[in-house]
């Protein structure tokens, strides 16, 4: 959602509306009326003596005219616009708008964001906000200070005798041994710095894969990171040994669909080609659905959407730039998922770890409330999701998603039926 720029409803109760041509208009494209003195009021004349009655309204008149922003600039600040097809920003409000040309105009760094961030943009703060204590240690003790307005050069704080000490304060800590998270066999994986690795490892509980396909989808203008056809079957058989490797008991790779779709119509295309899928006489247990681009997110929702909600169809989406490049580590991150969504195990955490939890009679359940970002329509539904563990070895959480009115966060989680959902007694041998 773009906002901030001039709109024909800018000031439209004022006595001197702004003159604007359209929406996201340039400076020379937007005219204001640039008041001069005010006239002086008419006087009533009366049959008596006396002082002249002042008539106070309309009869009143300002003296000024109307200027567009690029003329103002001009003959008030000597700034000439070089690109006038760029629009205007609203500095002020919609009532009581305030021009300025999109030239003069900088972005203070370090502000808070009040939109919704592109997948991009998530990535890059993931990347800076992943570091190790020790760097962040430096940046409080340098940069940080400076930053919170704490420094000791700072005039506000001295004025009130305020100085803030740069040193670190130390305080008492423990460090947790982390779970044993254990794979077939009882093997350990090799966990470090929050991360453990699956060389040499197989799944806990393997999934049967007998019959999976893909579906691939390009933009018109790009290409596939493939050549053509064979490189890609070279590519799926690739990443069916992975599975083999996890301990997934996987088939052979049936043929499946590649589609080029347009901007115009993207939704219409991917939906026919899911429905063919599912409406088959052997439906897929599993479509691996290879992407174009992971910034694409109205893509990968529509394929969720048909996957999920038309469909039926358990699905895993891959990025095709990522999936060419046959990473090891990336297609066993992947294979997890192939597994996790076929119902298999991927690994567990003994009993003995887990206190009552692994006695196999507590439920654990996760609820939360995802109310609509800032710029979203005020319609915006809020939604309410429910996930719930089903065995002891806390391996499947199935999940329910609930929409419901905008800003309400207790609502959904008194309607979420848990119970008719789970299924949880079921799944752990009627016990209670």
């Amino acid at each position: 959602m773009i906002t901030g720029l001039a709109t024909q409803m800018d000031g439209r109760d004022n006595q001197y509306p702004p003159r604007i041509v359209g929406f996201g208009a340039g400076p020379k494209d937007v005219e204001f009326f640039l008041a001069g003195s005010l006239s002086p009021p008419k006087r009533a004349e009366g049959h008596k003596k006396g002082k002249k009655v002042q008539v106070a309204g309309p009869s009143q008149r300002v003296d000024g005219r109307y200027v567009s922003v690029y003329e103002h600039f001009e003959e008030t600040y000597k700034i000439i616009i070089r690109d006038t097809t760029l629009p205007v920003i609203n500095v002020g409000t919609q009532k009581n708008p305030s021009y300025l040309p999109l030239e003069v105009c900088h972005v203070l760094p370090g502000q808070p964001t009040r939109s919704q961030l592109s997948p991009n943009q998530v990535q890059q703060t993931i990347r800076f906000a992943v570091r190790k204590p020790t760097f962040n240690a430096q940046s409080i003790a340098t940069s940080g200070l400076q930053t919170l307005g704490l420094s000791p050069t700072c005039p506000t704080l001295t004025s009130f005798g305020i100085q803030a000490r740069p040193e670190l304060i130390a305080v008492p800590g423990s460090v947790l041994p982390p779970p044993v998270v254990k794979y077939c066999g009882g093997k350990a994986a090799d966990h470090r710095y929050g991360s453990w690795h699956l060389r040499s490892l197989q799944v806990n509980s393997a999934a049967n894969l007998a019959r999976g396909t893909y579906l691939s989808i390009s933009v018109r203008g790009k290409d596939h990171p493939w050549a053509n056809i064979l490189e890609l079957k070279s590519l799926l058989d690739r990443f069916r040994d992975t599975l083999r490797k996890l301990g997934i008991n996987a088939g052979e790779c049936v043929k499946g669909l590649d589609i080029e779709v347009k901007p115009h119509n993207a939704d219409a295309q991917v939906d026919i080609a899911i429905r063919c899928f599912a409406t088959s006489q052997n439906p897929p247990q599993l479509l691996l659905v290879i992407l174009p681009a992971s910034d694409n997110v109205a893509l990968y929702n529509r394929v969720k959407f048909a996957c999920h909600v038309e469909a039926g169809l358990i699905n895993v989406c891959v990025v095709g730039s990522k999936f060419a490049k046959v990473d090891e580590q990336y297609y066993a991150n992947v294979g997890l998922q192939v597994n996790f969504k076929l119902r298999g195990q991927n690994y567990y955490i003994d009993g003995s770890q887990l206190g009552i939890l692994g006695e196999g009679k507590t439920m654990l359940v996760g609820i939360h409330v995802t109310h609509p970002s800032p710029g979203s329509s005020q319609n915006a539904p809020s939604v309410a999701g429910i996930v719930a563990s089903v065995d002891k070895q806390l391996a499947q959480w199935p999940a329910e998603l609930r929409i419901q009115a905008a800003q309400q966060e207790m609502e959904a989680q008194s309607h979420l039926k848990v119970a008719e959902h789970l299924n949880w007694e079921s799944k752990n041998m009627q016990q209670s």
